[in-house]
């Protein structure tokens, strides 16, 4: 009887591995698609504040943006849920990614337009703005569905195996944070030796890439695939909403969002004081040094970006993930003090520890709060609706307050951030111990 049990232990055993180690080819087909897909749009979307303010379109990159992440948290609110249960998982990723593309699109017909010699109506800068803000909404629209279908996807993998949600989450966030690195090095290039066009061109066709390998991925079944209307959708991410266990983790939910508000709208400025021009410099010579010294420092950026997702993903087994979450408080406080350094040494070299500090806390906190989230509310797609939303909401804020205090000294909206870090470590405090029981009991129920 022993012997058949071991026996059938080992069996079980054996039939786990067999599914992590396909789960784990899913993940790396799924994280390399994303990667492609968000080099193409990490690559535009952080150099389009100084690009098109170069092109003499003032705030129209910040603008776009803006509209972006508003339209990204409204459409992850009421459509995400709807349309993924409607098309399932694999044809979301497929059409999504095609919208994904339009932001990088309408960077072609700004510089089109700005290079061309007749000021004909098709170029005229108010059908220039609709065009950038109307495809900048098509592109919330389609982020919003694709990143709330990525959550629920990985956590549907972990249905049957919940002690592999770290590792899984850190493998996508690891790889597909790489996008930063590689939409960095080939920004840096393709803007050097190329006109800004056939910049937005080269981008386009490499987001267009994904949408083949997304065809490959397993269509897997939702862990609550019921059919509901979007009042029905509303009022359950409403229910979520409200619940006790979710207060503690909105304040990492808002950091996602700050974070990347700070390298693809403020990280520019910081960067841009550190350089010294000569008055014998035209203004294209200016624009492209700042171009090329911003690409230089954003490829740091992406390499703690995947350093962030490995070191998460690793000890988050070893460690309690709620402690985890505080200590990425206390390593974004060390990145708000190295900006102060940055902006009052205006050295060029302190820019490089600046977004390394910023890289790796931004992949940090996306997976150590999206295993928080699968793990505390598993089976739930409103959990990454919800962390969407104040995500998207928080970086909008981020760049609103950005826009604001753009005539103030720089340090300003520093202390903002550094005020609301504080706040953050402080109350996560009070949660880490029953969150730590928490997971220990849940590590020995399975």
């Amino acid at each position: 009887m022993s012997q058949f049990q071991f026996n059938l232990s080992q069996k079980e055993i054996e039939k786990s591995e067999y599914e992590y180690q396909s789960q784990k080819k899913t993940i790396y087909l799924l994280s390399f698609s994303f990667m492609l897909m968000c080099s193409a749009y990490s690559s535009t979307s952080n150099l389009v504040a100084t690009l098109y303010k170069n092109l003499e379109y003032n705030n129209l990159g910040l603008i776009s943006l803006l509209l972006l992440n508003l339209i990204y948290g409204f459409s992850s609110l009421f459509l995400a849920k709807y349309i993924i249960n409607k098309i399932s998982f694999k044809f979301t990723f497929i059409i999504s990614s095609i919208g994904y593309n339009c932001f990088t699109v309408s960077g072609i017909w700004v510089c089109i337009c700005k290079d061309s010699e007749q000021n004909t109506q098709l170029c005229s800068p108010e059908l220039v703005y609709f065009i950038v803000l109307f495809f900048s909404t098509l592109c919330g629209v389609a982020m919003s569905i694709i990143w709330v279908a990525q959550g629920s996807y990985i956590d549907s993998l972990c249905k049957n195996n919940g002690d592999m949600r770290g590792d899984l989450f850190g493998i996508f966030s690891a790889i597909s944070q790489g996008s930063i690195v590689l939409g960095a090095v080939l920004s840096t290039f393709l803007i050097k030796y190329l006109d800004n066009v056939y910049f937005f061109i080269i981008m386009a066709c490499l987001g267009l890439i994904p949408t083949i390998f997304f065809s490959f991925i397993p269509n897997i079944q939702q862990q609550n695939d019921k059919q509901f209307s979007i009042k029905e959708n509303l009022k359950n991410v409403f229910n979520v909403l409200s619940s006790k266990k979710i207060k503690p983790l909105i304040p990492f939910m808002i950091m996602t969002g700050i974070i990347v508000g700070f390298y693809s709208g403020f990280l520019n400025k910081i960067v841009e004081n550190s350089i010294g021009f000569s008055n014998k410099m035209s203004k294209d010579q200016i624009a492209d040094i700042k171009s090329e010294k911003l690409c230089y420092v954003l490829i740091f950026l992406g390499i703690f970006e995947i350093l962030g997702g490995i070191f998460s993903g690793k000890l988050v087994d070893f460690i309690c993930v709620y402690k985890m979450a505080s200590l990425g408080t206390l390593i974004c406080l060390g990145a708000v003090m190295l900006c102060f350094l940055g902006i009052f040494t205006k050295n060029y070299l302190v820019c490089f520890f600046v977004a390394s500090f910023w890289g790796f806390c931004d992949c940090f906190f996306q997976n150590i709060t999206s295993i928080i989230a699968s793990q505390d509310f598993e089976g739930q797609i409103e959990i990454f609706q919800i962390f969407r939303v104040i995500s998207s909401f928080s970086y909008v804020g981020f760049q609103a307050l950005n826009i604001l205090l753009q005539n103030q000294e720089s340090y300003i909206l520093c202390m903002i951030i550094m005020v609301f870090l504080m706040f953050t470590n402080f109350q996560s405090l009070f949660f880490q111990k029953s969150n730590q029981e928490k997971q220990i009991s849940l590590k020995i129920n399975t």
